[in-house]
C-alpha cells in the first residue's frame, strides 16, 4: 500500500473521532479519486457521515453503492470489505430513504469546501 494513501487514511480516521467533518470529507475525497486500495474504505467512511451526520440518505447510499462497485472491481488487494455489512447498510439506507420521501442522487456526492 502506498504510504502517502495509509496516511491519508489514518489522517481521516483523526478527523473523524475529532468530529472534525469537514476535514475528514476532504481527506476521504482525496482517498476516493486515488482509487487507491483505500478507496472503497474511504467511500464507506462517506455513507456513514452523510448518513449519521448530515442525515441525507440518498447521498449515503451513493457513496455506498460506489463503494460497493471499487470492492468489486478495484483494487482492493485482497482485502475484504465486509459485503455483508454493505449490502446491510445499503438495504438500510434504502429504507430510510424510502421512509424520508427523498430522491436518490445518482452521484457520489461533492468535496465540502
Amino acid at each position: 500500500m502506498d504510504e502517502a494513501e495509509e496516511c491519508l487514511w489514518w489522517l481521516g480516521k483523526l478527523y473523524k473521532r475529532q468530529h472534525r467533518w469537514d476535514d475528514a470529507m476532504r481527506t476521504w475525497h482525496r482517498l476516493t479519486a486515488s482509487e487507491g486500495r483505500r478507496a472503497a474504505f474511504a467511500w464507506v467512511e462517506r455513507a456513514k457521515y452523510h448518513e449519521h451526520i448530515q442525515r441525507d440518505y440518498s447521498r449515503a447510499l451513493a457513496d455506498a453503492q460506489e463503494a460497493l462497485r471499487v470492492a468489486l472491481h478495484g483494487r482492493m488487494g485482497g482485502r475484504d470489505l465486509g459485503g455483508d455489512d454493505l449490502e446491510r447498510r445499503l438495504r438500510r439506507l434504502r429504507w430510510k430513504r424510502s421512509r424520508m420521501g427523498t430522491v436518490a442522487s445518482t452521484r457520489p456526492s461533492p468535496i465540502p469546501r
